[in-house]
């Protein structure tokens, strides 16, 4: 149990840390290079960095003023870390280890503002847009499409591999020649 424990720390704090990194520097440059609310086109309408800040609503959902962002985040992230700590398989300590590094890194912001600096804007024209979001968004939705993907299409279990090739051997075994004729010629009834 504790070399699993270490493992996964050695795997997954390299992670949950770069996307840390990521996301504060990232806010601190938009916050000190743009004025709150200037947008900035780099690829025509598709991509704008648009300086918001974002205090009553998580991923462009707004949950009201009273709703205990602080603490759920924190929760969260705690829940996530005793998963890591648990998780027996390598690939889905990177999957928590996304989760973990985006939920920190919007919590640092409400604990540290009590509102998120959310700066990427992507849409298809002025009007049609998503909402403005993060680097700490952005991994918290690349790791919740990896459990996703891997709940909807991941791998089997052993036992359950085995019996699906024990049916495929099953239904595709080789038949036998029906009673008169050779299978080592190559006409029947020769």
């Amino acid at each position: 149990m504790r070399a699993n424990i270490r493992r996964n720390l050695l795997l997954g704090l390299p992670l949950i840390l770069t996307v840390l990194l990521l996301d504060q520097a990232t806010k601190l440059m938009v916050h000190q290079a743009l004025h709150l609310g200037e947008s900035i086109r780099v690829f025509d309408d598709f991509l704008r960095i648009t300086y918001i800040r974002n205090p009553n609503s998580a991923f462009g959902i707004s949950l009201g003023d009273r709703f205990p962002y602080e603490w759920v985040s924190g929760g969260i992230a705690l829940v996530l870390t005793l998963f890591l700590f648990l998780e027996r398989q390598p690939g889905m300590v990177f999957v928590y280890s996304l989760l973990i590094g985006g939920a920190l890194g919007n919590l640092i912001d409400r604990l540290r503002m009590g509102e998120v600096i959310d700066w990427i804007d992507v849409g298809l024209s002025p009007t049609l847009r998503w909402p403005v979001f993060n680097v700490a968004d952005s991994a918290v939705t690349i790791g919740i499409l990896i459990l996703l993907a891997l709940s909807l299409f991941g791998r089997k279990s052993p036992a359950s591999a085995e019996k699906e090739v024990k049916v495929y051997e099953k239904d595709h075994a080789p038949v036998d020649p029906p009673p008169g004729e050779r299978s080592d010629r190559g006409r029947p009834g020769d």
